[in-house]
C-alpha cells in the first residue's frame, strides 16, 4: 500500500519536475544556507507554502529542510544530520522543529505558549539541561525515567508563567544567550533554527491569528525561519482577524506576517499525471499478477485517451487523493485472475460508477437461469446491448470532447427511442471504448422484452407532443413523416414516429392505417431500431391478417431481436405460409432459411441453390440478391457465395455503364478476407488486390477503403513496407475516417514513429512523402504471384468502369495475367 503521509527529497517524484516552483523551494534553502554561512546575523523570515489539503504542503517542508542540508553538505563534507537538527562534530549548526497546529488547538494551552514551547523543543537536549538545571531541577534518578520526569517537570513549570510576551522573551533571550555559546565553538559558522508549523489551516482563524502574531515577535531575533504550510485563503482571515487593518486589497494584511510565498502548483493536472504518478508507486519486488497487469495499464494510459481502461479511475488532483486511488486499484488487482478478459472494466465501472453500475449494468451481466424459466437474460440485457452499441457508433466519431460525446449519445439514444433512464452516458461511452466489455448472450422471451419497449416508448412518447395529436389522422402524420425522412430531419420524423405510437397506445386504430404504420417501421429499422419495433408491432397489431407486415415484421426480429425472439419468428413465417403460401413464396423461402440458419439448424438439402437461382433469375431486385448474399455468409457457403457474385457480375458487365460490377466484387472481396479458411482468405487478398491493381473503385472513398483493407491484410503477411505506403495513400484521400487512423497509427507506433502516429491520431498531416511509382514497384516486387489458387475468373470477366488511382505495382507477377 501507498502511505499517505509526506515524503522527503529522497522519494519525491512530484516536486523536481515542477521547475518553477521547486526553483522557488531551492531558493529560501539558499536563504537560511547562506546565513548558517554568513559571518554576521540575518534577517528571520517567515516561508508560506500554500495549497489546498492534500496537495502536499508537508512534503514540501520536508524537501525545503533536505534542501538546506544538501547546500551545506556541498561545502562542509562532516556535516550529518539527526531528528534535531544538522551537525558538525558535537556542535549543530542547523536545529529544527514541528510545530503541528492541531493538537495545539485542541488543548487548553494557549496558542504563544505552545509555540514557544515547540521552539524550545527543537533546541538540543544539553540546552534544554541547562534551561532546568536555571529552574532549580534535580533528580538523581538514571536511566529511561530520568528524561520523563524532566520532560514533566519542565511543561509544568512553563504552564505556571503567564502566557504571552513574558515567556516568550524569557525563551528568546535564553535561545540568544545559547546561540553564543554556540558561535564560541565555531567561528565560521552560525547557528540557525528553522520550525516549521504544518497544517495550520485546520484550526480556528482565531487560533491561527494568535501564532501569527506570534511570529511577528520571533522574527525580530535574527537567523530563525519559519516555514508556515496552510491554504493561503485561511491565512488572509486570520491576519485579517490579527490586525484591524483596513486592506486595500486582498491578501495586505497577510503580508505583514508571511514575508516570502510559495503557491504549490497544481501537481496532478489530468488522469496522464496521476497515471505516471501511481506507475511510480508501484512496489518494485514481486508482485501479483494483477499487479504486475495494473503496472502495464498504467504505462499505457498516458497514450489512452480520456476513455483509456484506467482512465475514469484516475481523476486525481492532489498526491493524497492519488495515493488513495492507487490503493484502491492495488487492492482490486492483487486478486484479480482474469487479466485477459475484461475483469479490469467492471472494477472501474464499480470503483468510478458504483450506484449506476450496480443499477443498470450489475443486473445485465450476472443473471442467472431461473428455475422451471426458459427465460435466462432480462430485457434489460436487451437495453444495455442496444445502448452500447449506440455508445460504440459516439466512440468511433471520437471522444476527446468528452462533454460532446455524451451530447452526442443522448441525442442518437432519443433518436433511435431508447430511454436512457439515469445511467450515466460517461459510463456507457467507457464500457463501450476498446476494449468493450463483453456482454452475454441474450435468452429473453420476446413478450418480456416487447414489454420492456413498450414501457419505454410510453415514456418516450409522453410530454407535450402528445397533446391534440389524435386530431391528426394516421395518413396526415404518415405523409409528413415521408417527406421528413426523405429530407433527412431526424427529429421531425422521429416525433411523428412517437406520435402513431402513442395513439397506438391511447385507441384503437383501423385496418386501414396499418400498412403506413407499417412502411414507417420500415424506414426506421436503421434509424431507431427500438422505435421501428413498437412501430412494426403497431402495424401487426392493426391488421393481424396482412401478410406482408407480419413478413416484415418476422424480417426485422430476425435482424435486430434477441435469440428469444425466434419463437415469435417462426410463429409469423408459419402463420403466413399456412394463410397465403403462394404470397412472395421467394421471400419467404428466404426468411425461413434465415430462421434455420439462426436456430442452429443446417439449411435443407437443395434450400441455398433455389434461392442462388432465383437471384440469378431476377435482375431486377438488387435487394432481394444482396439477402440471399448476407445469408449465404452467415451460412459460410463460399462456393454457393461466389457462384451468385459472378452470375451478378456478368449481369452488371453486360450493362453499357458496367453497372456497379466493381462495388459486386468489392462484396465478394470483403467476404472472402474475413473468412477464416486459409484459402478463401487468401482469395480475398488476391481479389482486392486486383480491385487496386486495375482502379476497379467507385470513387475515390472507396479506393482509400480497399487500400486500408489491404494493407491489413498484407501487414498480417509481414509485408509491413508495402502495407504503410497503402495507409499513407488512403490517410491522404480519407484522414477522418476513424478505422483507417486507427490502423495506420498502430503501424507506425511499430516502427518507432510516434510523431507521425500522433499527427494521424489527430487527423493532421504527416512528416512522411507519399510512395512514387518506383518506390511501390521496388516494395511490391516481392509479393507472390498469387496468394491463393489463382488466376481467377474475375480477371477476365470485368473491367474496371470509371479507373481511380490504378496501383500497377500490385499486378500479379508471373501469373496468366502476370507482367514478368
Amino acid at each position: 500500500m501507498a502511505p499517505e503521509g509526506p515524503v522527503d527529497l529522497e522519494r519525491d517524484t512530484l516536486f523536481q519536475h515542477q521547475e518553477d516552483f521547486y526553483g522557488r523551494l531551492k531558493f529560501l534553502a539558499e536563504h537560511v544556507a547562506a546565513a548558517v554561512f554568513s559571518p554576521e546575523p540575518s534577517q528571520s523570515a517567515v516561508y508560506g507554502v500554500s495549497a489546498p489539503w492534500g496537495s502536499g504542503k508537508s512534503s514540501a517542508l520536508h524537501v525545503l529542510l533536505d534542501l538546506v542540508y544538501a547546500l551545506l553538505k556541498e561545502t562542509e563534507t562532516s556535516i550529518r544530520r539527526d531528528a534535531n537538527g544538522f551537525l558538525i562534530g558535537d556542535a549543530y549548526v542547523v536545529t529544527t522543529s514541528t510545530f503541528f497546529a492541531p493538537p495545539h488547538a485542541a488543548s487548553s494551552q494557549p496558542a504563544r505558549l505552545g509555540l514557544a514551547y515547540e521552539i524550545l523543543q527543537g533546541l538540543p537536549a544539553y540546552y534544554r539541561d541547562q534551561l532546568l538545571e536555571d529552574l532549580n531541577y534535580s533528580d538523581g534518578d538514571l536511566g529511561a525515567v530520568r528524561p520523563i520526569k524532566a520532560e514533566l517537570y519542565l511543561r509544568k513549570k512553563l504552564d505556571s508563567f503567564s502566557s504571552g510576551p513574558f515567556l516568550e522573551r524569557w525563551i528568546h533571550e535564553s535561545f540568544l544567550e545559547y546561540r553564543e555559546s554556540q558561535r564560541e565553538v565555531s567561528k565560521r559558522l552560525s547557528h540557525v533554527h528553522i520550525q516549521l508549523i504544518d497544517d495550520l489551516d485546520r484550526c480556528p482563524a482565531t487560533y491561527t491569528a494568535e501564532i501569527l502574531t506570534a511570529l511577528n515577535f520571533w522574527v525580530t531575533a535574527p537567523n530563525l525561519f519559519f516555514a508556515v504550510a496552510a491554504d493561503e485563503e485561511h491565512l488572509k482571515k486570520s491576519a485579517q482577524a490579527a490586525t484591524d487593518l483596513q486592506e486595500r486589497y486582498h491578501g495586505e494584511a497577510l503580508e505583514k506576517f508571511v514575508h516570502f510565498q510559495l503557491r504549490l502548483p497544481e501537481l496532478l493536472s489530468g488522469f496522464a499525471d496521476t497515471a505516471r504518478y501511481c506507475e511510480k508507486l508501484v512496489p518494485d519486488n514481486p508482485v501479483p499478477r494483477g499487479v504486475a497487469h495494473l503496472r502495464n495499464l498504467l504505462q499505457s494510459a498516458p497514450t489512452d485517451g480520456p476513455l483509456g481502461v484506467l482512465a475514469p479511475a484516475l481523476s486525481a488532483h492532489t498526491p493524497r487523493q492519488a495515493k488513495r486511488l492507487f490503493n484502491e486499484l492495488l487492492q482490486e488487482f492483487s486478486i484479480l485472475r482474469d487479466v485477459e478478459g475484461d475483469s479490469v472494466k467492471r472494477i472501474i465501472s464499480r470503483l468510478v460508477w458504483p450506484e449506476a453500475f450496480m443499477e443498470f449494468v450489475a443486473p445485465a451481466i450476472t443473471a442467472v437461469e431461473l428455475r422451471g424459466s426458459s427465460s435466462r437474460r432480462s430485457a434489460r440485457l436487451h437495453w444495455l446491448r442496444q445502448l452500447l452499441q449506440v455508445a460504440e457508433e459516439v466512440v468511433e466519431d471520437g471522444t476527446e470532447d468528452l462533454a460532446g460525446a455524451e451530447a452526442r449519445l443522448k441525442q442518437l439514444a432519443k433518436e433511435r427511442g431508447i430511454y436512457l433512464q439515469e445511467c450515466p452516458p460517461d459510463l456507457l461511452l467507457y464500457l463501450a471504448a476498446p476494449p468493450a466489455i463483453r456482454l452475454p448472450e441474450e435468452h429473453a422471451g420476446t413478450a418480456r422484452a416487447q414489454e420492456f419497449l413498450r414501457k419505454i416508448g410510453e415514456r418516450e412518447s409522453a410530454g407535450p407532443e402528445s397533446n391534440g395529436d389524435t386530431e391528426e389522422s394516421i395518413s396526415q402524420i404518415a405523409t409528413r413523416f415521408y417527406i421528413s425522412h426523405r429530407l433527412g430531419r431526424k427529429d421531425e420524423f422521429l416525433d411523428d414516429a412517437r406520435k402513431v405510437v402513442s395513439i397506438g397506445h391511447r385507441r384503437e386504430l383501423p385496418q386501414a392505417d396499418a400498412p403506413a404504420i407499417g412502411n414507417m417501421a420500415i424506414r426506421l429499422d436503421a434509424w431507431a431500431p427500438e422505435l421501428a419495433w413498437q412501430l412494426h408491432e403497431l402495424a401487426h397489431a392493426t391488421d393481424p391478417s396482412h401478410e406482408n407486415i407480419e413478413l416484415n415484421l418476422a424480417e426485422f426480429l430476425l435482424e435486430y431481436g434477441s435469440i428469444g425472439a425466434l419463437p415469435a419468428v417462426a410463429e409469423h413465417l408459419a402463420s403466413v405460409a399456412e394463410r397465403a403460401p403462394d404470397f412472395k413464396p421467394n421471400r419467404q423461402a428466404l426468411l425461413a432459411a434465415t430462421l434455420n440458419l439462426a436456430q442452429g439448424y443446417p439449411p435443407q438439402e437443395g434450400e441455398l441453390e433455389a434461392l442462388v437461382q432465383v437471384a440469378a433469375e431476377d435482375n431486377s431486385n438488387d435487394g432481394f440478391r444482396t439477402q440471399v448474399f448476407q445469408l449465404l455468409e452467415k451460412a459460410k457457403n463460399y462456393v454457393l457465395l461466389e457462384k451468385l457474385i459472378q452470375e451478378w457480375v456478368e449481369t452488371e458487365c453486360s450493362k453499357p455503364d458496367q453497372g456497379q460490377a466493381s462495388t459486386v466484387l468489392r462484396f465478394l472481396a470483403d467476404s472472402f478476407s474475413a473468412s477464416r479458411n486459409d484459402e478463401v482468405g487468401a482469395r480475398g487478398i488476391d481479389l482486392m488486390r486486383y480491385l487496386l491493381w486495375t482502379g476497379s473503385s467507385a470513387d475515390d472513398e472507396t479506393f482509400s477503403s480497399a487500400a486500408s483493407n489491404l494493407a491489413v491484410l498484407l501487414s498480417g503477411h509481414g509485408y509491413d513496407d508495402i502495407s504503410g505506403m497503402l495507409w499513407r495513400l488512403a490517410y491522404e484521400i480519407s484522414s477522418d475516417n476513424s478505422q483507417l487512423k486507427a490502423a495506420y497509427s498502430s503501424h507506425l507506433i511499430s516502427i518507432d514513429d510516434a510523431q507521425n502516429a500522433q499527427a494521424v491520431q489527430l487527423g493532421q498531416m504527416v512528416d512522411i512523402p507519399g510512395p512514387t511509382e518506383a518506390e511501390m514497384e521496388a516494395a511490391c516486387s516481392r509479393l507472390p504471384a498469387y496468394f491463393s489458387t489463382g488466376p481467377w475468373w474475375w480477371e477476365e470477366a470485368c473491367l474496371p468502369t470509371v479507373p481511380r488511382k490504378p496501383l500497377t505495382a500490385l499486378r500479379p507477377r508471373g501469373g496468366k495475367n502476370g507482367g514478368e
